[in-house]
């Protein structure tokens, strides 16, 4: 039996009104523990800190699961937002803050 391929998904939530810093701060602490990332990876090794509101997750779900599963953590929040997630092939970046070991 084959284990299903892992694929790699960016997720943007924005909040509408209220766009204080601790509401997106309660938001990265429940992305992480539904396995969302504020940071991503790069082939160096090197860890780079991703725009606010942004998610990067590394899962075998597909795009509905993992929309799905990032709206069900939003709505924790119990504030009106938007989201939208994207599968991505590969990612390219520029001007992130590098993350210090």
């Amino acid at each position: 039996m084959t284990t299903p391929e892992k694929k790699e998904f960016l997720a943007r939530i924005e909040f509408h009104g209220e766009t204080a810093s601790t509401l997106y701060e309660g938001l990265n602490d429940l992305m992480a523990e539904g396995g969302f990332s504020r940071t991503i990876t790069s082939a160096e090794p090197a860890t780079y800190y991703l725009p606010t509101a942004e998610y990067f997750i590394e899962t075998e779900l597909n795009r509905d699961e993992v929309i799905a599963a990032a709206m069900r953590i939003a709505n924790k929040l119990k504030r009106k937002y938007s989201i939208i997630v994207s599968e991505s092939k590969g990612i390219t970046w520029g001007g992130l803050t590098k993350r210090e070991e």
